[in-house]
């Protein structure tokens, strides 16, 4: 089993619904151990990480996923039918689990063979599920120095949500250079989207150019709800790639 595909599953196989994330995070603070300059939980439970790549000098990106799930059936099975994962009995809890492993990936790959150049920031946020409550305790001085936020919490595959139908969370040519690097990767079907209430509202109302990636789940929160693990995998070339190439530069929403 490849090194996603394994976290992804005992990542669904912990059961921690919204304000009780604390074994989620405890697998992340091992996973993180020895792979990060800094590693932490803030005062309300979120994981928080930083690390510099090269020099040091250049953008300062910020990952986040949730580590809460509505209720998920502690004792049942996840079926696995080649990439499709689901459960034997109501939710699979996908969201986010996915956006968790998928963000590990990342890190994983950045750190083995990467030309990317700056600071990565991870934020692994409490109680989204409700109401984003975590995302909206993170220090807004620890995200000071954040020129862009790539939150992986959307169903399906290929979409790049730059907005809901209350706000804006980024310049619209930062979609544009998400679905270019999507064609870069040889995925030309990433495309810029409206979508719905994600940690990425929280970040885009500090003034942080953001947006909120598929991670390959469909259904959440439902019986019917199933991850496609070759989805996350586009997910993780798709930001891979973006932070290679981002540009030094990025305005700050006004």
């Amino acid at each position: 089993m490849h090194k996603l595909e394994h976290e992804l599953f005992e990542l669904l196989s912990i059961t921690a619904p919204s304000g009780m994330e604390r074994p989620v995070a405890d697998f992340l603070i091992k996973r993180l151990q020895g792979q990060v300059d800094y590693l932490g939980r803030d005062s309300y439970g979120n994981v928080l990480a930083e690390k510099a790549y090269g020099t040091g000098v250049g953008p300062t990106i910020l990952l986040c996923a949730h580590m809460d799930t509505v209720w998920v059936d502690p004792d049942r099975e996840i079926v696995q039918e080649r990439a499709v994962w689901s459960s034997s009995s109501g939710p699979l809890g996908a969201d986010d689990r996915a956006g968790i492993a998928i963000i590990l990936d990342v890190l994983r790959t950045l750190n083995q063979n990467s030309s990317f150049q700056g600071c990565l920031k991870l934020a692994f946020t409490c109680e989204e599920e409700i109401g984003r409550v975590g995302s909206e305790q993170i220090d807004p001085l620890w995200l000071e120095d954040v020129q862009l936020c790539i939150v992986v919490d959307r169903r399906g595959n290929r979409d790049i949500v730059v907005r809901n139908s209350r706000m804006r969370f980024c310049d619209p040519q930062l979609g544009d250079y998400f679905e270019a690097m999507g064609t870069m990767c040889g995925m030309s079907g990433w495309q810029a989207v409206q979508g719905g209430i994600s940690d990425a509202v929280t970040f885009a109302s500090l003034g942080i150019p953001s947006v909120n990636l598929s991670a390959g789940y469909e259904y959440e929160h439902t019986d019917e709800e199933y991850v496609n693990v070759n989805q996350c995998k586009e997910t993780i070339r798709l930001i891979v790639q973006s932070l290679i190439n981002f540009p030094l530069q990025q305005q700050r929403i006004a």
